[in-house]
């Protein structure tokens, strides 16, 4: 075969011909790792063409197409309908952000947590509980929704939100992610595709990864994800659901706006999509922002499964998320909950029920409110007020970058210099973006002295690349 020099040189990857062995689709999903591995391929990286590759090695087209799909179900590399293949956003490195041991001296600016201070306040409810002589009911097997006194709580709670819920029609969970995993193993088949954002909470997409969902990119602006990009998207491959954070995007922590509520909602319902709203941030935008108004799912009731998490608003280590659906996806969600958890713990379940009655849960909300404000204060101090539409009061910050060394090595970069922080690559879906991005977090830091410390070092650090 006599091969066009000009085919070799347009192509994006070019593997060593003398290294292929047999079965040669195997062989190349290998060297197609390999160099992700070493960073020859970066995330983001376009592809070649299938039938590019194919002449480029002289083999058949198939072989391409099996090596490409294995690549595609393990996650390496993702396709992006009538743009072409990709590797994939966080294949490069962990896809999990863990809170992995630091050195003394390092700070962490990555994982995102919150100085646990206001867990003292836990111990009041604990006591109660345990002093209460209903207590043995709760370690049993009965009410798996959750018991009725605690949905009654949560009602109560969430209408603090403007969220809309019924004990019928909600259960709890253990904490968000059981909740997301709950939703897609229950209302979707493997390859159905999910809208996300263009970067997207990353347990999402390895949680939509496991479950063998197709992840559809769609724009936003400063007011949150496009309806129109939606709806072109959808009327192009035919989307099934979309999740949401619209009270703080993670990783970008822009806020939804009420009109933009709307929009996005009139494009779910007209469609038949499903919307996954995941609002763990709710509680704080409410607080503090005068625009808030509430959720997605006041507009899309019957599309609309929603999420409440406690785990940021009250306590991390009380895993306990209350999960809002409409009755028609009622029998599917439970009989989910029921094959994945059982039960969730009713123990955990009352310490949080008992907070939220106490008045405790809004003592530990208003002083996390105060301290987080006090930490943005002190990003926008170093980095400047963004002038989009950021949460005030999120735990984390979007910081877009200049710089010319790939992820990984952006990450070690700084980590060198004494802070750890996460890449923008990490929560990408889709093709690579001109603009960089790194995100910090705020409420790790053990005081704000530290949390100061750490974002100079970045800034000064950015500074010399």
């Amino acid at each position: 075969m006599t091969l066009n020099p000009l085919l070799a040189m347009s192509l994006t990857w070019k593997p060593q011909k003398e290294r292929l062995t047999k079965p040669y689709y195997q062989s190349i999903a290998d060297m197609v790792e390999e160099d992700i591995e070493s960073g020859i391929l970066s995330a983001g990286t376009k592809m070649p063409p299938q039938r590019q590759l194919a002449d480029f090695l002289e083999l058949n087209f198939t072989t391409i197409t099996r090596a490409y799909k294995i690549l595609t179900l393990k996650g390496v590399l993702t396709t992006v309908e009538g743009s072409g293949t990709f590797v994939a956003g966080n294949k490069h490195q962990s896809i999990s952000l863990g809170n992995d041991e630091l050195k003394h001296e390092e700070i962490d600016l990555g994982f995102v947590s919150f100085v646990e201070d206001t867990n003292s306040y836990v111990k009041e409810a604990v006591a109660e509980v345990l002093k209460n002589p209903q207590m043995p009911m709760l370690l049993d097997y009965s009410n798996p929704t959750g018991m009725p006194h605690q949905k009654e709580t949560a009602i109560k709670w969430l209408s603090k939100i403007n969220v809309s819920a019924q004990k019928e029609n909600m259960c709890i969970t253990q904490g968000t992610h059981n909740a997301i995993t709950i939703s897609l193993l229950s209302l979707f088949k493997a390859g159905d595709r999910i809208a996300v954002d263009t970067h997207a909470f990353i347990n999402f997409i390895e949680i939509a990864r496991l479950s063998k969902l197709r992840l559809v990119p769609i724009s936003f602006d400063q007011e949150g994800m496009s309806p129109y990009d939606l709806l072109s998207k959808h009327l192009q491959q035919g989307i099934q659901g979309v999740y949401l954070n619209p009270s703080c995007g993670n990783p970008t922590t822009l806020m939804i706006s009420e009109k933009r509520k709307q929009e996005l909602a009139r494009v779910i319902v007209d469609n038949n999509i499903l919307l996954i709203e995941d609002d763990i941030n709710a509680f704080f935008t409410a607080s503090v922002v005068k625009s808030y108004e509430g959720p997605i799912q006041r507009y899309a009731p019957n599309h609309t499964v929603y999420i409440s998490g406690t785990s940021k608003p009250i306590c991390s280590g009380l895993r306990i998320a209350y999960m809002c659906y409409p009755p028609r996806l009622k029998s599917t969600i439970e009989n989910g909950l029921f094959n994945l958890n059982v039960k969730t713990t009713a123990l955990d379940a009352e310490i949080i029920t008992t907070m939220i009655n106490d008045g405790i849960a809004l003592k530990i909300l208003k002083a996390k409110i105060q301290r987080t404000i006090k930490r943005n204060e002190i990003f926008n101090l170093i980095f400047g007020k963004d002038p989009n539409n950021y949460c005030p009061v999120s735990m984390y910050r979007w910081l877009g970058i200049e710089s010319s060394l790939d992820a990984n090595s952006l990450e070690n970069y700084l980590l060198e210099k004494g802070v750890r922080v996460y890449h923008g690559d990490r929560f990408k879906v889709g093709p690579q973006n001109e603009k960089k991005y790194i995100r910090l977090a705020l409420t790790t830091a053990k005081s704000e002295d530290e949390l100061r410390h750490g974002l100079e070092i970045v800034k000064h650090a950015l500074s010399l690349i």
